[in-house]
């Protein structure tokens, strides 16, 4: 009798597909973080970082945010020039020449707080006069209404060299302090 030649066809072996697609977002997450790494150094990459985050606050906030310039974006911290924020009202409630802070990365992962610290304000002015629904102008401008969401940003370990302050508000007569 001839021989039976056996047939068995090895069927694949199937791999759980949720494994190829956290391998596929690992791998993108480490292609955008190193993207972010070559270009957040380039002026180009600053002026994108720059005009994405005055677009970002100016669609959270009250007010009217502007940045002249990003100088120093990476992830140790980030340097802003020209900082500046104008209330509803059109008063200028915060200008800062010199924004310079560190990020506070554990923050983000403890209590999904962006936190700035320390974050040294240098040269400008500041105003607190009064606002609408008897809030002070700064916080007012800066408020995110309810209809909208936004990340929190903290700022802690606040230094300010150079800023002078304008208190304006009801009850007690206006005050400049540099």
């Amino acid at each position: 009798t001839p021989a039976t030649v056996s047939s068995h066809r090895l069927e694949p072996v199937e791999r759980p597909r949720w494994r190829a697609r956290l391998a596929l977002v690992l791998v993108g997450a480490v292609a955008l973080a190193a993207s972010a790494i070559l270009h957040l150094g380039t002026a180009g990459g600053r002026v994108a970082a720059r005009d994405a985050m005055v677009a970002l606050m100016n669609s959270r906030i009250r007010g009217t945010a502007t940045i002249d310039a990003v100088s120093r974006l990476d992830f140790d911290g980030i340097e802003l020039q020209g900082f500046e924020v104008v209330a509803p009202s059109g008063t200028v409630v915060i200008h800062v020449d010199r924004l310079d802070a560190e990020f506070g990365f554990l923050e983000l992962v403890r209590t999904g707080h962006f936190l700035l610290t320390p974050c040294t304000l240098d040269g400008g002015t500041m105003r607190l006069t009064r606002g609408p629904r008897d809030q002070i102008d700064l916080i007012d401008a800066l408020e995110v209404p309810e209809d909208r969401m936004m990340l929190v940003v903290d700022a802690d370990d606040i230094r300010m060299r150079g800023v002078t302050v304008y208190f304006d508000l009801p009850g007690a007569p206006p005050v400049q302090m540099a």
